[in-house]
């Protein structure tokens, strides 16, 4: 890693260094910041998304909103420094924006070289220390066709943050004077965080976890799970989604998934008390809008009982993870943080619920604009990667050690509706085996005739006896 940069003045006035106000890193940030200092050059915290446009750009008035975003947006102003207190994060006056445009219409396949050009862009991690804040990408593949990538840190930037980012861009390229502002109260986050560290609530909520954990001793063991190791075939990319059952609610969603990788995990490992790391947002009911890295991993603690009903597991299911949002601001990386980065283990380390925003379909003047999320890098042996569209539908992936898995994809969607149309019936009822599975299981591994000779034992002895005199009996 490059060496630490100086920290800079805080604006015009030239101010020095002494003046420049030095905030700690959050819980969640001292994680993503004590692994990029055991792997300083990777891109696993970077995070992307690219905005389909399905009409003309104006290129210059996008630059324009780009630099109207980054002015008001304090998460784009965060930079790194390292102090003899250990890191810290400082909001300068002005944004790093790096936007380049790269005209692909006399390609032979703009398409292709879009994807090629994308992959390499987020291969490159941006520097947390230097900059840019902020690096895009608008690629012109014909008139009426541009796809714009905007590549953040997750040092600085959540998924839902850059959900946020996309949104409030197009509103600024509409409207450069748009009145409601978004995002710029992460300095009241961080100042918000201060508070709480010492307080009686911090105090309060640290307990509530040590109780959670009591039986692990702060140390959450890592699952031997039986995926099969091996390369991921070409079609199974991050984009395969497996639909929900319809007749969940959404608002039910989070539980019933939740409950169903739970089920799937102890299928796999035989261990019936879990904990699995559950990715909450972090934002309160008046924080909606609030741009920064807000989201943790909340540690869910799951135990299966004997004879338990598929509706009584989802209740329960359902108060652990109620318990843990209602102390979520004492996230599992303080554990991390506390006691050392081996002592504890993180829980994108483990096992992992992820929820990805996907905001509704947008426009920018005349075009139709889709959004779509970059593939970051996987955190645990086995991803949920869960989204919901427009209209509040739901989909998922799932994602081992080997990437992407469609088959255990399928598995946990035959999981989740076996759970929604489970009632009151016992969970060990619930049908956790694909189709295949089961008729290799009770037909195949069941057949074991083969053909044999006619005639009796007596028979067979005399014929073996006649055709070889010499062998031994």
């Amino acid at each position: 890693m490059d060496e630490p940069a100086a920290i800079p003045s805080s604006g015009p006035s030239g101010s020095r260094d002494e003046d420049v106000d030095l905030h700690l890193l959050l819980p969640q940030q001292m994680g993503i910041w004590l692994d990029l200092q055991k792997h300083p050059d990777t891109a696993d915290w970077d995070l992307g998304c690219v905005l389909n446009v399905a009409g003309p750009v104006d290129v210059a008035r996008f630059e324009s909103a780009i630099d109207a975003l980054a002015f008001e947006t304090e998460a784009l102003r965060l930079h790194l420094v390292e102090t003899a207190d250990g890191p810290r994060q400082i909001i300068r006056d002005r944004a790093d924006i790096e936007l380049e445009t790269i005209d692909l219409t006399l390609e032979a396949d703009p398409e292709a070289v879009a994807d090629a050009r994308i992959l390499a862009e987020m291969a490159s991690p941006l520097d947390v220390r230097n900059g840019p804040g902020l690096r895009g990408l608008v690629l012109l593949l014909a008139a009426d066709r541009t796809r714009i990538v905007l590549h953040v840190h997750h040092l600085w930037v959540d998924p839902t943050g850059l959900a946020l980012i996309a949104e409030r861009c197009l509103a600024l390229y509409q409207d450069r004077l748009a009145k409601r502002s978004m995002g710029n109260a992460f300095r009241d986050r961080l100042l918000a965080e201060k508070r709480y560290a010492g307080s009686a609530t911090e105090l309060r909520d640290k307990s509530a976890w040590d109780d959670l954990l009591r039986d692990h001793a702060g140390v959450v063991p890592r699952l031997s799970l039986p995926i099969p190791p091996g390369p991921v075939t070409q079609n199974h990319e991050h984009d395969v989604w497996a639909l929900l059952p319809a007749r969940v609610d959404h608002r039910d969603a989070d539980v019933v998934l939740l409950a169903a990788e739970a089920l799937l995990v102890y299928t796999l490992s035989g261990e019936c008390d879990l904990v699995l790391g559950f990715r909450n947002d972090g934002r309160g009911d008046d924080e909606t809008d609030l741009i920064g890295m807000t989201s943790s991993f909340l540690p869910v603690r799951i135990r299966f009982e004997p004879r338990e009903t598929v509706s009584g597991f989802l209740k329960h299911v359902a108060r652990a993870l109620a318990d843990a949002r209602d102390v979520r601001r004492y996230a599992g990386e303080r554990f991390r943080v506390a006691d050392g980065p081996e002592s504890y283990r993180h829980f994108e380390s483990a096992l992992t619920f992820s929820p990805v925003p996907t905001p509704p379909v947008m426009s920018a003047d005349q075009s139709a604009v889709t959004y779509g999320a970059l593939p970051v890098g996987r955190r645990g042996q086995l991803d949920v990667r869960v989204r919901r569209d427009a209209d509040q539908v739901v989909s998922f992936s799932v994602e081992s050690e080997t990437g992407p898995d469609e088959d255990l994809t399928r598995r946990l969607h035959r999981v989740c509706e076996g759970l929604s149309s489970g009632g009151d019936g016992l969970l060990g009822a619930v049908d956790r085996l694909l189709p295949g599975e089961r008729s290799r299981v009770v037909e195949g591994f069941n057949d074991t005739r083969c053909a044999v000779a006619g005639g009796t034992v007596v028979d067979l002895i005399e014929a073996r006896a006649f055709s070889c005199p010499d062998a031994v009996a």
